[in-house]
């Protein structure tokens, strides 16, 4: 008999107690315990004076929030750092010869910019640029150390991080509160990890396939065919947001005609490793 596995559940153990790394002292951006939230597009008027904030203000120099991380390796080559954000865990990249940091979590949910980067927003505000240019701008901007403008439902924000009146930095992010996820197709990174199916033969070969084709499909942002793999009774409900960068085979649990384990040591855009045990239920089929 053959038996071919559907994942049912997947459960994770941390394995060892290194912690996050820090981000670099030159870049505060905003970071959260919760998900990226959800982009709600404004027609608010884009003319040079804003009285609000909206959607297409999110952007500076081609990044922009809900944009794609390739197309900011494609436009200012590979970060100095790939490290993650600090109580959040999405992934955070360092360009510190551009000036630039960004948190992405599959969508890019925060950007981040300072000396010596010299493009400049939507809006036409860059780095240097005096107190008295960003009021011209956003009148009605709260005002502090920090000049601060949110959209209309909250959802999301521009910083500008003031030193001796002129614009040391600028911080575009969307709003933590909300658990909502970003809306519309966006890619990310695809990174081709996999347990070498050559060492394995019968059952335990189709339970590393399942594995396989499962973790293609998350790093592919895929989740309509990562979800097709799973039971209806599974806790899977929706793709995690970090990509699965390296895998190590651990031990198979028993296998039965009804069910099988496999405990795989996993890293996701992390310094540090967690045990993820692969659950699976099994529909019987007999091959003559």
């Amino acid at each position: 008999m053959k038996i071919i596995m559907s994942l049912l559940v997947a459960t994770l153990l941390t394995s060892c107690s290194n912690t996050v790394v820090n981000k670099n002292n030159e870049f505060t951006p905003i970071v959260s315990t919760e998900a990226p939230p959800k982009i709600h597009e404004s027609s608010e008027n884009t003319s040079s004076v804003k009285s609000k904030l909206s959607a297409a203000d999110l952007s500076i120099e081609g990044i922009r929030i809900g944009g794609s991380i390739d197309d900011v390796v494609k436009a200012y080559g590979q970060p100095s750092e790939k490290t993650v954000s600090h109580g959040v865990g999405t992934a955070y990249w360092i360009f510190k010869e551009q000036g630039i940091a960004i948190d992405f979590g599959g969508p890019i949910w925060q950007i981040t910019v300072t000396s010596p980067f010299e493009g400049s927003t939507s809006s036409g505000i860059s780095i240097g640029d005096t107190t008295e240019e960003i009021l011209e701008v956003y009148p009605d901007i709260k005002k502090g150390d920090s000049y601060i403008l949110k959209s209309a439902d909250g959802q999301y924000s521009i910083q500008f991080s003031i030193e001796n009146e002129k614009v040391a930095q600028i911080t575009m992010s969307l709003n933590p509160a909300s658990l909502s996820s970003i809306e519309g197709p966006v890619s990310s990174p695809t990174v081709d990890v996999h347990l070498d199916e050559s060492n394995y033969t019968g059952e335990e070969l189709e339970l590393v396939k399942v594995i396989n084709t499962s973790t293609r499909y998350l790093n592919a942002r895929d989740e309509k065919n990562y979800l097709a793999l799973t039971s209806k009774d599974s806790l899977i409900t929706q793709l995690n947001p970090k990509l699965i960068t390296k895998m190590i085979f651990k031990e198979f649990g028993p296998i039965t005609n009804t069910s099988a384990t496999v405990r795989v040591e996993s890293w996701r855009e992390t310094d540090y490793s967690i045990i993820r045990t692969y659950t699976f239920v099994s529909h019987i089929r007999k091959i003559f």
